[in-house]
């Protein structure tokens, strides 16, 4: 993981207003203790302490008021992996009035990143045009972890019905019916330690074993918050995009700092694929995050959910960009879906083999990100609009 990540020499950092951060053993933001931070800042003579960096988990810059900084970690340990299970489970099955209801269990994913994270906070003293101490800081934070991307896709599973008939789905979270399913289904329930007390029809595994989150972030007040005080509502909607891809693709302005952090993985029990990872680039201007959820369920369906983000955070000689606001974020939104009949139709591979993520291009045949393009979007949910701003400032 660690040749995804790049984060330029402390000096080249300087000349464009940018210091580095380094961190060490830190835990994921909303409720784990807070990442010490430090920065590493040039002497007179422009080199730093040491040549190289230190090995650190965490990378990051600060620019312009911005603290931003990428996190991986290893998979979650077995204890984190259950308290991430009973805090699934808790949400999933969160009383919905009077009815009883048989206890739904569920899973994360094999491979969880639990300490993962990407983290671009505004400082609050920033904001004020005042001076605040380097580990005080506090503001407005864009976050993007498993645990709250696992815990939207739990919350969604509440207006879904135990009934196995059902073809209900919830802001694109449904249980799929299909043969895998069954095996999926079998496996989860040999390798729980279920009380031998237990009614079958008091707790079973029903849940959506794709993990197909509808996640786009998770943005609050205070970096230390946890998902459940999320400031949704600072979105607003918009009728167009406003990202400047344009701008995106000047190769004259550097790239300060680029990673690209994985937050959950897995192989549906070797019958297809599922990871959700974040990139994020900091250039001297602005910054950019693509979310992207990639499923395949082996000869049945493809899905790619895309969350874009971009925020202009100077405009130095004058360089603006019409209809961009300083320090408000941008996002766009969109779904794209496609069952193996469906890529018949439109043209696409039918061979597994070329969904899959990091293999070899077959000859003839495009990138995988090329594709992903070329499946047919699908509607978004109706509380997530397609184009929308939040402003930082």
């Amino acid at each position: 993981m660690a040749s995804r990540r790049r984060i330029l020499p402390a000096p080249a950092l300087a000349s464009h207003g940018c210091e580095p951060i380094f961190g060490s053993n830190p835990r994921g933001a909303g409720g784990h203790p807070a990442t010490r931070m430090t920065r590493t800042r040039p002497t007179a003579t422009g080199e730093t302490a040491s040549s190289k960096p230190p090995p650190a988990p965490t990378i990051g810059v600060k620019i312009c008021g911005w603290e931003i900084i990428s996190l991986h970690s290893t998979i979650g340990s077995e204890e984190s992996m259950d308290e991430l299970t009973a805090q699934l489970e808790h949400v999933a099955n969160k009383p919905n009035g009077d009815a009883p209801r048989r206890k739904r269990r569920v899973c994360p994913p094999e491979i969880t990143f639990t300490d993962a994270k990407v983290s671009l906070v505004m400082s609050e003293s920033h904001k004020l045009g005042v001076l605040a101490d380097a580990d005080q800081q506090t503001g407005t934070e864009l976050r993007f972890t498993a645990r709250d991307a696992l815990l939207e896709w739990a919350e969604a599973h509440q207006k879904l019905g135990m009934d196995h008939s059902s073809t209900l789905e919830n802001r694109g979270v449904r249980v799929m019916k299909t043969a895998v399913a069954k095996v999926w289904s079998a496996k989860k329930a040999q390798n729980s330690n279920n009380d031998d007390n237990d009614k079958k029809t008091e707790s079973e595994f029903h849940y959506d074993w794709t993990f197909s989150s509808p996640y786009a972030g998770t943005i609050v007040s205070d970096p230390s918050a946890p998902r459940d005080v999320a400031c949704g509502n600072m979105w607003k909607a918009l009728s167009k995009s406003n990202i400047p891809f344009d701008m995106l693709q000047d190769t004259s302005q550097p790239i300060l700092m680029y990673d690209d952090v994985h937050l959950y993985e897995d192989d549906l029990h070797d019958n297809g694929d599922v990871s959700l990872n974040i990139k994020v680039r900091v250039m001297p201007m602005c910054w950019y995050v693509l979310q992207r959820l990639f499923v395949r369920v082996d000869n049945v369906c493809v899905k790619c959910r895309e969350v874009r983000y971009f925020c202009l955070f100077s405009d130095r000689g004058g360089r603006g960009v019409k209809g961009v606001e300083l320090n408000t974020i941008y996002r766009d939104i969109s779904w794209r879906e496609a069952s193996w009949e469906e890529l018949r139709q439109n043209y696409l591979p039918t061979d597994v083999s070329a969904w899959r993520e990091g293999a070899m291009t077959m000859p003839g045949m495009p990138p995988l990100a090329a594709l992903l393009n070329k499946l047919p979007p699908v509607p978004l949910p109706d509380d997530i609009p397609e184009f929308s701003c939040c402003d930082m400032s």
